[in-house]
């Protein structure tokens, strides 16, 4: 694209869905099989979350245009949920694309016409041999170059974040192992991608929410422009299964 791509990436906390009542309310507002799929896991909190995640996808859909999100899904050659962009286009509409993560009680979707990337994480304490042994080594050592344990620490969730949102983008999925390539943050906060060989054609998203979770959104495209909105699922009221 030539433009300028808009992004707009929508967060949600779900914590209402662990409230039987709520949880009732939502589940008519998404289709029998998001429903179907909510209820088929095990704990409370598994299910706000896998609920949670159909309504924002549908809710963050029909703010860009498109109603129905389920009945456009199809899966990648790695297994990627998308839209079918066949279909897509026999309806009148341009080129969409999705991702969706959840941890703990946050939800996150990005929507995009190019393809696109989201992860959420909460920060919790980790072991940092674990990015000794999975990042790039200019990452492990970046991380470990933090002088206070709560900034190592939450260095290493932006990593991770920022990291398995490529992944998301390019499609891959866990056949790119995240050591293959490497995150560049500077000091002013501008995000790059080195994979050893080019550079710069991925857009990077990493808001600083300071709410107990990393969030992060890689776009394929320079330059894309991504802002993040939060949506509160006690005003959804109405939803286009």
């Amino acid at each position: 694209m030539n433009m300028k791509e808009a992004v707009t990436v929508y967060i949600a906390d779900i914590s209402s869905l662990l409230e039987p009542e709520e949880y009732s309310r939502v589940k008519s507002l998404v289709p029998e099989a998001r429903r179907a799929k909510a209820d088929a896991v095990k704990f409370a909190v598994g299910r706000a979350r896998s609920l949670g995640a159909g309504l924002v996808l549908h809710e963050a859909c029909r703010r860009s245009g498109l109603e129905g999100a389920d009945e456009h899904m199809c899966y990648g050659e790695h297994g990627k949920p998308d839209f079918d962009q066949h279909r897509l286009r026999s309806t009148g509409l341009g080129e969409m694309h999705f991702s969706l993560s959840h941890s703990g009680h946050r939800v996150m979707c990005g929507i995009s016409q190019v393809q696109i990337g989201c992860d959420v994480e909460i920060v919790k304490k980790r072991d940092m041999k674990i990015a000794g042994r999975f990042f790039a080594e200019a990452e492990y050592a970046d991380i470990m170059a933090q002088n206070d344990d709560r900034i190592r620490l939450e260095r290493f969730f932006r990593y991770w974040t920022i990291k398995e949102s490529f992944i998301k983008c390019d499609g891959r999925g866990l056949s790119m192992p995240l050591s293959s390539f490497r995150i560049v943050m500077d000091e002013d906060g501008s995000i790059e991608l080195d994979t050893g060989e080019k550079k710069g054609e991925y857009s990077f998203f990493s808001p600083d929410i300071e709410d107990g979770y990393s969030y992060a959104c890689c776009v394929k495209q320079t330059d894309a422009e991504v802002r993040h909105e939060f949506i509160n699922i006690s005003r959804i009221r109405n939803s286009s299964p």
